[in-house]
């Protein structure tokens, strides 16, 4: 028997399959590897894709309340919103 936290799991991982697609993923990857949160520059960094393309993601991302965005200096803070 499934328990109910394995069931909201299941429901939670074939939602995010759909929306995202393989960049997405890395990036929500990369916020799990660092304790649900990076400054946008750090994702640039660790991504190693350009601003406009990382920017683009967190847009996606954030539309879909994955992630949170909050203003940190002259960049941003990315943080991965529980699902």
């Amino acid at each position: 028997m499934l328990s109910i936290i394995s069931i909201t799991q299941i429901v939670s991982d074939s939602w995010l399959e759909k929306i995202t697609d393989e960049n997405d993923k890395k990036v929500i990857s990369l916020l799990k590897e660092n304790n649900g949160a990076l400054t946008q520059s750090q994702l640039v960094k660790e991504f190693g894709m350009t601003k406009v393309k990382v920017h683009r993601i967190i847009v996606k991302l954030e539309s879909n309340k994955i992630i949170e965005k909050f203003k940190y200096g002259q960049t941003n803070k990315i943080k991965l919103k529980k699902i």
